[in-house]
């Protein structure tokens, strides 16, 4: 039988060695033509001239290597290995061969080492071509693997057995499939050596090629077995494999084969697979299975004596199965194995962007540092996305770093997503803020910081000073007598010092190596070190420009490349003869369009000649040049000249940006508008509003953002604000504003719920839901009267004890003093038997209030919302119970003045009253009255109520009206003249109070509606507006009274939400 066994290859091999005696008793050493030893063992079946054999070549590990006949001892006392069973006596039906590599050679070559000895075994020994076999460990199983996976020397081989072996290539596993090369390859699960995925990913590269090899390919993976899987791959019985290694080399023909399927993986909660196996046989029929587990967590089996195998129970974790097949004439195939990982459910990864930056322009690319984790797994993919922000350039989107270039100012957002081998993604976002380049700064360049480059593209750089921008300066001679026009640059970059050590450069650019003027270079004696040297402009101790002059009357150019657009300055001209010999040299300075803008003549003293003049330049685009260059007139061997300059940018101002607020439309006569400015690179300097359309209008505090405008009819209106930065420049926006004629706003009693707070006992929203009032329950403390002194303090979450109340909210005195109580009845309107004459609409639920047992009254007060024109309509009344006696609704105005008496009798009706009732103009913090008062079984008195109110907002005028009558309850004040022009504006009031006609120190003293001293404080001209705190002052009524000497008034003022 013929098999072929491929070794992987690995750097390190165990050294666990048994140590023998040199021994030939067994094995003899021979030498190659090439000098390669090897050992050499002949069966005791061998014969020179009888029958052909099988051949084994074994290959050692990195450690066996040798030079001398005593190294050869290395390869015999390995344990476990072939060659060292046979020196233990082992006897095998097959020649074997074991070669030594040198300990120069770092391991196993086909063409200088297994190929020589499996030619020179197959001359030289009557051995079998068709049953050649490759076995070896470590680094030999390396060189089986390479040397059967060569498509022509792998023609040689029938079949390998690669222990741990590494140097194998997937790409040219169908190599060893074509040329049939049968293949059982090694490998401990534990190997930190090398990694046992060398040998399952070759094992099933073999096993995946179009044809499939037959048998396949198999692999057996030891667990708990580091890099020593030999110690039993190589044993002799049978207690891990039937038939063992050698038996299945020398009967390979014909055992059946197994195929325990592909690997598999899957992910909690599944905990089952069904593993399907087959096999195959060369000359007979398959007719037995085995399935058995070989490692991992504990798990349930059934079907193990079927192809199918059901495994069910299983936890996170690695589990190995194998699979041993037999055939008709009870031949059992070598075992293959399958593995399952059971993966925990995936956890999902972690993104993360990095921290938000913030720059300011000008600005070099940014970059960000992203990265992502995973406790269960690996990150598979990064990718980069702009979620907001303006245009840019991202690169690196699938890394996890991310540059971003060509932004302009404002805020980007960039988002990292992470996914991984699970397919579970997450990510992570990352703020940019670019901010504008700030107003009158500059970005400066400096000529002492060029630094010379080697390239003619680049032949100087320059960083400005804040490293933000790098400009490029070339060099050349210009084509023009005294101009600065440019045919080509400079050709020669020299590394060397100059010729003439009298110019102090050592790295120039010149017209060419010979020819060394003109030239330009940077000095290497610091600015202020030369003896002779004066007038030195700051900073000293820098190396400047040096630049030599042609010998006719052009110019030797230094030009300057614009980098990035905007106005340009110059400053910090200055020039010096580097040498004292007799003539000038002149720094001439020209701009972009090659106008002459400076000319500064250098003498021959050596002193520095400056300018102190800042030159404009003007707006330059990039890709425009500056000029400095140089002439002469005198020594022309002499004529070296140190230059000095500051090119400066400075950054335009940006305009400002108007926002005079959303369109809006109101029924109201005066309103505010709300107004900003935003300058991105300076501050608002002034508001100013004015109107542009519409009727006539007012606008009171005009140079704020937030005036007030009084109108004095219905229509639409234009105003503009305009918005001033610090720099002068100016922006606009309008706004438009209808007035529309006042919308009537109703409350229906029925719509009143019951609070748990006495600060809001009950609250109603209006029909259209825009404004909500708040209902008050207290009993009064005058005879048929309103007058209030508290309210009702307890709030009853249960039902009422009396169950004719049809309660079961209500407020009332106390728990136990269940009389008077408000409430909300619990059957609807037109529910109850004997309830007549009953009011549209049938099926609400009406508020209940039940008189106290005396003249009081129980009184409901609407307390007013909004400033309008109130009426009360559609109000009804009616006693629940049917026992004697009767109740009365009365209805009061803000004044306290009954405007209404409806009369309930006993028969359950109800009485209704069909005229609207007019309160006039109310203000906010006004109640209205509806008040319940008995004759009759005051156990029975169970009263029905019913009223809508409605109200119209107040022009203008009644708006601004002040009221010039104090709450009763206000501290009385002695009477105010009037004739002293005293007063304030607006009213309502929102934010601040600003006063007029002040013409001293004023007293400012504030009450509640109720009379409560709020505050006091002082003002005079200089200083006549009060914010409003809104701590202090919440949206209501308030009294206001000013006083100064031999002045008084007194005010009601709104202040609205």
């Amino acid at each position: 039988m013929k098999i072929k066994i491929l070794l992987l290859w690995v750097l390190l091999v165990s050294t666990a060695v048994h140590l023998h005696g040199q021994s030939t008793a067994n094995q003899t050493i021979r030498t190659l033509p090439n000098g390669l030893r090897y050992w050499e063992y002949l069966p005791p079946t061998y014969s020179p001239t009888g029958r052909k054999i099988p051949v084994v070549i074994f290959l050692h590990g990195l450690q066996e290597r040798g030079n001398t006949d005593a190294d050869m001892s290395k390869i015999i006392n390995v344990n476990n290995t072939p060659p060292n069973y046979v020196e233990d006596g082992e006897d095998f039906e097959f020649v074997l061969i074991s070669p030594q590599l040198p300990t120069s050679q770092p391991g196993w070559n086909n063409k200088n080492h297994i190929n020589p000895v499996v030619d020179y075994v197959l001359q030289n020994y009557n051995v079998d071509p068709d049953q050649l076999y490759l076995t070896g460990l470590s680094l030999g199983g390396g060189g089986v693997w390479g040397y059967a996976q060569d498509p022509v020397y792998g023609q040689k081989v029938r079949g390998i057995v690669p222990v741990c072996g590494h140097q194998n290539d997937q790409n040219k596993a169908c190599n060893i499939a074509n040329n049939g090369i049968r293949v059982w390859a090694f490998h401990g699960e534990d190997d930190t050596t090398v990694s046992k995925l060398k040998t399952i990913n070759m094992v099933n590269a073999i096993n995946a090629c179009i044809p499939a090899p037959n048998p396949l390919a198999i692999k057996t993976i030891y667990p708990g077995v580091n890099h020593n899987a030999w110690d039993n791959a190589y044993r002799t019985d049978h207690a891990l494999h039937n038939p063992n290694v050698y038996e299945w080399m020398m009967q390979t023909f014909n055992l059946p084969v197994a195929n325990a399927g592909a690997d598999r993986s899957i992910t909690l909660p599944k905990d089952s697979v069904i593993l399907t196996g087959s096999g195959t046989s060369s000359n007979s029929t398959i007719t037995g299975y085995a399935w058995q587990q070989v490692s991992g967590p504990t798990c349930t089996l059934s079907g193990i004596t079927t192809n199918a195998l059901s495994v069910s129970g299983m936890t996170q974790g690695t589990y190995v199965f194998s699979l041993v097949v037999t055939d008709a004439a009870s031949n059992a195939s070598p075992p293959d194995q399958v593995t399952i990982t059971v993966s925990g459910t995936n956890v999902p990864p972690v993104a993360n962007a990095g921290g938000d930056v913030t720059i300011t322009l000008p600005h070099l690319p940014v970059t960000f540092n992203g990265s992502g984790s995973d406790s269960d797994g690996l990150i598979s993919t990064y990718l980069w996305t702009k979620q907001s922000g303006g245009t840019c350039t991202l690169s690196g989107t699938a890394t996890a770093t991310l540059s971003v270039s060509n932004f302009s100012a404002g805020t980007y957002v960039f988002r990292l997503t992470v996914t991984d081998n699970n397919s579970a993604s997450a990510y992570d976002e990352v703020t940019l803020i670019v901010n504008p380049e700030p107003v009158g700064a500059a970005t400066s360049w400096n000529a002492y910081d060029i630094v010379m480059q080697s390239t003619q593209a680049h032949q100087g750089l320059v960083n400005s000073t804040d490293n933000s921008i790098q400009a490029t300066v070339s060099f050349f001679q210009s084509t023009n007598d005294g101009g600065v026009k440019k045919n080509a640059l400079l050709t020669n970059y020299n590394a060397g010092p100059h010729p003439n050590a009298n110019s102090f450069v050592t790295t120039y650019w010149a017209l060419g190596v010979g020819n060394v003027y003109p030239y330009a270079g940077k000095s290497t004696v610091g600015r202020g070190s030369e003896t002779g040297e004066g007038n030195v402009p700051s900073p000293t101790g820098v190396f400047d420009l040096q630049l030599h002059p042609p010998n006719s009357a052009k110019l030797i150019v230094s030009a300057f490349v614009v980098p990035v657009a905007g106005e340009y300055t110059l400053s910090n001209l200055a020039v010096r003869r580097v040498s004292s010999a007799s003539g000038t040299t002149r720094l001439k300075v020209f701009d972009s369009d090659q106008l002459p803008v400076a000319d500064l003549q250098a003498t021959n003293n050596q002193d520095w000649v400056q300018n102190t003049n800042t030159l404009a330049l003007g707006t330059l685009s990039i890709g425009d040049s500056i000029y400095f260059a140089v002439d002469r007139e005198g020594n022309y061997a002499s004529d070296f000249t140190e230059v000095m300059w500051t090119v400066n940018r400075l950054i335009p101002n940006t305009p400002p940006v108007a926002n005079a607020g959303t369109d809006f439309a109101t029924p109201q006569h005066s309103f505010n508008l709300s107004g900003s400015g935003t300058d991105n690179d300076g501050l608002i300097a002034t508001y100013a509003w004015t109107q542009q359309n519409g009727p006539t209008a007012t606008i009171t505090n005009a140079t704020t953002q937030t005036p007030t405008v009084s109108v004095s009819s219905e229509g639409e209106y234009v105003f503009r604000l305009t918005v001033t930065d610090d720099d002068g420049a100016t922006a606009i926006d309008e706004v438009t504003v209808v007035v529309t004629a006042p919308v009537e706003i109703s409350w229906n009693s029925y719509d009143i719920v019951m609070q748990s707070t006495q600060a809001q006992q009950g609250k109603v929203n209006s029909t259209d839901n825009s404004l909500q009032a708040t209902i008050a329950f207290f009993q009064s403390t005058n005879d048929g009267g309103v007058r209030k002194s508290a309210l009702l303090p307890v709030y009853n979450p249960g039902a009422h004890p009396n169950a004719n109340s049809f309660v079961t909210t209500y407020w009332a005195n106390n728990t136990g003093n269940v009389y008077p109580y408000a409430g909300k009845s619990t059957v609807g309107r037109g529910s109850e038997t004997g309830e007549g004459n009953v009011p549209s609409p049938t099926g609400v639920f009406d508020l209940q209030l039940h008189p106290p047992n005396s003249s009081k009254l129980m009184v409901a007060a609407f307390v007013v919302p909004a400033a309008g024109e109130y009426t009360v309509s559609s109000a009804a009344v009616r006693r629940v119970s049917s026992s004697s006696g009767t109740q009365r609704l009365k209805i009061f105005n803000n004044l306290q003045s009954i405007l209404l008496d409806l009369q309930a009798t006993n028969n359950q009706d109800w009485v209704q009253s069909s005229t609207p009732l007019s309160l006039g103009v109310l203000t906010v913090g006004d109640s209205i009255y509806f008040a319940v008062d008995r004759d009759g079984n005051y156990a029975s008195d169970f009263t029905e109520v019913a009223w809508s109110i409605a109200m119209i907002p107040p022009s203008s005028q009644a708006r601004m009206a002040p009221r010039q009558t104090l709450a009763q309850t206000a501290p009385e004040q002695p009477a105010a003249p009037e004739e002293t022009p005293i007063g304030f504006y607006p009213n309502p009031v929102k934010n601040a109070i600003s006063f007029q006609g002040i013409t001293g120190e004023t007293h400012v003293t504030f009450y509640s509606a109720m009379g409560a001293l709020l505050q006091q404080t002082k003002i005079d001209q200089a200083h006549s507006t009060l914010d409003i705190n809104a701590t202090t002052f919440s949206p209501g009524l308030y009294i206001m009274i000013l006083k100064n000497p031999g002045v008084q008034k007194q005010f009601k003022f709104l202040v609205e939400p």
